[in-house]
């Protein structure tokens, strides 16, 4: 017994320090796992005139990666926006009123003041669509407001069941470890649309929100952890243990 002890002791004494995990070096793992090659966004836009609601709106895609192109929605109101704070001094310029409706840009932004973005991402088995009547609020408020469809949700749903599909995803990944659908993918997506809305003139770079219902939440204080340009993010009922979510089917 004696010998045994004093063999395990030079173990513990010499066995090298633990190096402490800071934010950064979470940060910096997590971006590796999900960065791949960024190819141009290429985005694809189709916008309505505004309707009798004032809003315009712009159904687009964009590339994510060399082989996906994620669905988007945009919403924004043609009336200046009333809601006090909403428009950025230092961001719009004598060519510019909150009236303007001057000719769009190639990116599919209109000149006008820039104004603050709110990413809205939805929970399992959701769509942008279903989104719409909080856009449409923000829309209404004096933000630009915007949402996509998730991987395996909406458009991105070849069976039309996007609960269904994410599922079945979720699973091939715990099997397989081939695939990221479960959040990973998706923080991807939206870490590129910033990218997108960068490009428009009618946005303000420095103002760019996340707000998420579960799935969605997770994404949205995922995002933020790693992508410095959210500068505010609001995760919803966006916190269960793998456990639960097991037995809860």
């Amino acid at each position: 017994m004696n010998l045994c002890v004093f063999l395990a002791v030079p173990l513990v004494i010499f066995a090298p320090p633990i190096p402490p995990l800071t934010a950064a070096d979470t940060r910096a793992d997590f971006l590796k796992l999900i960065d791949r090659p960024r190819v141009p966004l290429a985005p694809e836009i189709e916008e309505a005139p505004p309707g009798p609601d004032g809003l315009t709106r712009l159904t687009f895609t964009y590339a994510a990666d060399a082989t996906n192109r994620v669905p988007a929605i945009l919403l924004k109101s043609s009336a200046a926006p009333s809601a006090v704070g909403l428009l950025s001094p230092a961001a719009t310029d004598a060519t510019r009123s909150p009236s303007s409706s001057g000719p769009a840009s190639s990116n599919g932004s209109v000149a006008s003041p820039r104004r603050p973005v709110i990413i809205v991402l939805h929970g399992t088995g959701g769509t942008k669509e279903s989104e719409l009547p909080f856009l449409t609020e923000l829309a209404h408020a004096g933000f630009i407001a915007v949402a996509i469809d998730g991987r395996y949700h909406g458009a991105r749903s070849k069976s039309g069941k996007g609960s269904a599909d994410y599922i079945d995803a979720i699973l091939r990944t715990f099997r397989t470890g081939r695939e990221k659908p479960f959040f990973y993918d998706t923080v991807w997506d939206v870490m590129r649309l910033v990218d997108y809305l960068e490009t428009r003139d009618d946005v303000d770079p420095k103002r760019i929100g996340l707000f998420g219902i579960s799935k969605g939440g997770i994404e949205t204080y995922l995002t933020a952890a790693v992508d410095s340009r959210i500068a505010a993010a609001v995760p919803c009922i966006a916190v269960e243990s793998f456990r639960w979510a097991v037995e809860n089917n």
